[in-house]
C-alpha cells in the first residue's frame, strides 16, 4: 500500500517535517503496517497515515509492542509511549463493571488489569531487544532506547465510581510496593 506511505509523508510535510530520512522511514513503516494487517478501508488508511505523521511530530506513539525475539509473540504492549512526557499511558476500560453479567469486583478488575499487566510490562523490559507496532498502532514506533528507562505509568480509566477509585488506589499501592523506583498515577472518566 504505497498510497498509504505517500499519504503519511504528505501529512508529515504539512506538519513541517522535512528530513528526507525521517520521511522515507515513515512512508516505509506505514506501508508495511497497512500490508501486515491487511487494511483496505480507505478511511482507515487515511486515519493511520495522519496519525503516523502526528506521532512523528509529537513523539507520542500508540500501540508499541516490546519484543525479545522477533519470531515470537511480544513480551508486552504499551498503549501509548509519550517520549517528551517520559511516561507510559495505559488505557483501561472499566465500563463493563456496571454490567449485570460482569463477574469481577472492582478490586479483581484492578488486580488483573493494572497490577498483573503492568508487572508483566515492567518485568519484560530487561528482555526487550526491539519494538514493533501492534495492530492498534499506526505503523510507527519509537526506538526502544528512547523509552527503556521511563519510570512513570499513567492509567486512564474510562469509568469512575468510588469503589473503582478505591480498587485502583489499592492496585497502585501494590505496584509502588513492588516497584519502588516507578511512579504510578490514574485519571478517571477518560
Amino acid at each position: 500500500m504505497m498510497v498509504a506511505g505517500r499519504e503519511a509523508i504528505e501529512n508529515a510535510r504539512l506538519l513541517n517535517i522535512i528530513d528526507p530520512n525521517v520521511l522515507s522511514n515513515l512512508g516505509t513503516d506505514v506501508a508495511s503496517f497497512i500490508n501486515k494487517f491487511k487494511i483496505t478501508d480507505p478511511n482507515k488508511i487515511s486515519q493511520i497515515a495522519q496519525s503516523a505523521a502526528e506521532s512523528i511530530k509529537t513523539k507520542v506513539y500508540k500501540g508499541v509492542e516490546i519484543v525479545g525475539d522477533a519470531t515470537k509473540p511480544p513480551l508486552g504492549e504499551f498503549d501509548t509511549v509519550d517520549i517528551l512526557g517520559k511516561r507510559f499511558i495505559e488505557d483501561k476500560s472499566a465500563l463493563g463493571l456496571s454490567n449485570p453479567l460482569n463477574q469481577l469486583t472492582p478490586e479483581e478488575w484492578a488486580t488483573k488489569q493494572i497490577v498483573n499487566k503492568t508487572r508483566v510490562r515492567i518485568n519484560s523490559l530487561p528482555d526487550t531487544l526491539t519494538v514493533r507496532p501492534s495492530q492498534f498502532g499506526n505503523g510507527v514506533v519509537p526506538e526502544f532506547n528512547e523509552f527503556k528507562d521511563f519510570k512513570d505509568f499513567v492509567f486512564k480509566i474510562d469509568a469512575d465510581t468510588p469503589d473503582l477509585r478505591n480498587a485502583v488506589a489499592n492496585a497502585i499501592n501494590a505496584l509502588k510496593a513492588e516497584f519502588p523506583d516507578y511512579n504510578f498515577s490514574s485519571i478517571f472518566g477518560q
